[in-house]
């Protein structure tokens, strides 16, 4: 696995042309069509991000749209400090206030299953800054529309959801699992599937359990499943390795509109140097706001918008402060006779942010349905006459509400590229200021390894996995860089004309 490094060049510019991987995309002339959508809606694309909710990423629409509701302002017992600890209130954490875009130097909020619910104290949702957490003041931040402007675009552009909610009240995986396959397998934790071993040997080269992608190949549905640096599908073991590509085939098929009917993206998970666009702490946000630019742009700009939708959600709220008390939906595992306990996988998580782009959803509207990341899989099953996996798929809600009867299309995204400057990307990925550059000075000697100055972080349950070699063994291919799937050819271009220490 290589390491990122801005190795820009040739390969780069290569990998951002690579073709769509036609794997699955059966041929007509073999009598093998795949399965007509029932609905409009004839592609389907999730892209998940990390670790924010509802109130701290897009509480500032609640002002601007009344219909929505988000906050910005609240006051939390600091608890840090005893039962009758000072009020701490939430703060601007963007350009109008700390001008902090990572949240280094403070803790990462804690999103853990046992925590989340001391956390919520049963509805109170007064556990923010429990001492059993760890958290601090940055639990309690906020961000303004100019700190992420393509979701204020998103959020302005199309319709939003003020009750769409993470499938479970716990960590990353879990809620993950909930999008793949709407269960996580009785899972509370980010464990690996080797850690099970002892209690169940059937793990031992992956989870057993059904996920979307393989119900859409049993039923002549094309599906997809496109990574930036570590692929999720490898926690099933070798079952959807060829169902897998790099995030520069997305573009690829998008450009060429061979997109299949399902797609889930991921973006590049924040690694022990910090380096990320998944817009987990302690990634530098900005760098999540272009990835998603591109995400979309490629979509709108494609043939596939005018018959699609993109999701646009995140994983959970990772641990970040939000004043709705979520709700319990069905699920095989819940445990009505104590709701909301430790052992009940029927009580969702906090809001996260999340969108639908879409011709059938544009517009500056509020959809204040209960969803959940099985709220997809459900559609994903409706619109394609699937089966349902779990009883959770069969009792939340379908995103297919929020198209509204498909009563209302609108062909033109109107969506603009988010403009990141060039050098500021740079610096993002350098890790160092490059000013003297836009002075018109002499580029230097930058280094190779990245990044320099970002304290290192605990490696995540994936880069453990690539670690111990787990997906080279299964046949995934790692061999990926952070700027293959980030940067455009034009910035690459770009970048070897500032810099041309690098292209030697």
């Amino acid at each position: 696995m290589k390491g990122a490094a801005l190795g820009v060049g040739a390969a780069a510019v290569g990998a951002s042309k690579a073709n769509a991987n036609l794997v699955n995309l059966v041929l007509p002339s073999l009598g093998l069509e795949s399965r007509r959508a029932r609905t409009p809606v004839q592609h389907l694309v999730v892209v998940m991000m990390e670790n924010r909710s509802t109130d701290h990423y897009l509480g500032w629409y609640g002002t601007e749209n009344l219909h929505f509701d988000g906050r910005q302002d609240a006051s939390y017992r600091d608890l840090r400090e005893g039962a009758d600890g000072p009020l701490l209130a939430t703060e601007d954490w963007g350009a109008a206030g700390r001008h902090n875009y990572h949240g280094r130097g403070f803790a990462d909020p804690d999103h853990g299953w046992n925590n989340g619910r001391l956390v919520r104290n049963g509805g109170a949702l007064d556990g923010w800054l429990h001492p059993a957490t760890g958290n601090d003041e940055f639990t309690l931040s906020t961000y303004e529309p100019d700190d992420i402007p393509v979701w204020a675009q998103l959020t302005r552009g199309w319709q939003t959801y003020d009750r769409w909610h993470c499938s479970l009240l716990g960590p990353t995986q879990p809620n993950r699992y909930y999008l793949y396959s709407c269960q996580s397998g009785g899972i509370k934790n980010n464990s690996l599937p080797p850690e099970h071993h002892e209690t169940h040997p059937e793990w031992a080269l992956g989870w057993d359990w059904q996920t979307l992608w393989g119900l859409c190949e049993r039923h002549g549905v094309t599906s997809r499943y496109y990574f930036s640096n570590l692929p999720e599908t490898a926690f099933w073991g070798t079952r959807h390795v060829h169902q897998t590509s790099h995030v520069a085939e997305y573009f690829a098929a998008c450009a060429t509109g061979t997109l299949p009917q399902v797609s889930i993206i991921d973006p590049w998970f924040t690694g022990p140097s910090g380096l990320a666009n998944d817009d987990h702490p302690h990634a530098d946000i900005r760098l999540g706001q272009a990835f998603l630019s591109d995400i979309v742009e490629a979509f709108t700009s494609s043939k596939h918008y005018t018959e699609g939708a993109l999701v646009v959600t995140y994983d959970e709220s990772g641990g970040f402060w939000d004043h709705v008390d979520p709700p319990r939906v069905g699920d095989d595992r819940g445990t009505p006779s104590d709701p909301g306990g430790l052992d009940d996988f029927s009580q969702v998580g906090f809001r996260v942010p999340s969108t639908i782009v879409s011709p059938w959803t544009k517009g500056d509207r509020v959809d204040h349905t209960t969803y959940e990341h099985a709220s997809i899989g459900r559609f994903v099953a409706e619109n394609w006459g699937l089966p349902y996996l779990t009883q959770r798929q069969r009792s939340t809600n379908s995103i297919e509400g929020a198209f509204r009867r498909f009563r209302r299309f609108d062909a033109d995204p109107d969506f603009t590229r988010y403009g990141l400057d060039l050098l500021l990307r740079l610096e993002l990925l350098l890790e160092a200021n490059l000013d003297h550059l836009a002075a018109g000075g002499e580029p230097p000697v930058l280094p190779i390894s990245l990044p320099v100055a970002v304290p290192a972080i605990p490696p995540s349950d994936l880069h453990r996995l690539a670690e111990t070699g787990w997906f080279d063994g299964l046949g995934f291919d790692l061999d990926q860089r952070f700027e293959d799937g980030f940067l455009r050819p034009s910035d690459i271009r770009a970048v070897l004309r500032a810099v041309p220490a690098l292209a030697g």
